[in-house]
């Protein structure tokens, strides 16, 4: 079997843990199993309820208006001062700027 010239990152916090992606099409309870796990002491979720990962390898042009605005309010809060993830997670014009989704 040939060898990848893929290059892993390694993040050494999570080892002994599960890391989990979950995959999911509109309206099959997503944002029910988000706010569940969220819920869960034992259980770190991301700030942000869609990462929308695949959408950063499709072109700009070809990305929807409303999701090229999305990634600079994304960028505008990741910006401020303070840890990111608290600002995300605390923050209610972020917060509120997540409703559409």
């Amino acid at each position: 079997m040939a060898q990848s010239s893929l290059q892993l990152r390694k993040f050494d916090e999570l080892n002994g843990k599960t890391f989990l992606i979950g995959v999911g099409a509109n309206k099959c309870a997503t944002s029910w199993i988000f706010h569940y796990f969220r819920s869960l002491p034992e259980i770190t979720v991301s700030p942000l309820k869609e990462l929308h990962f695949f959408n950063a390898k499709v072109p700009p042009p070809l990305t929807e208006p409303m999701d090229q605005f999305a990634f600079k309010r994304l960028a505008y809060h990741v910006q401020q001062d303070g840890d990111v993830v608290d600002n995300l997670r605390n923050r209610p014009a972020f917060q509120a700027s997540l409703d559409r989704v």
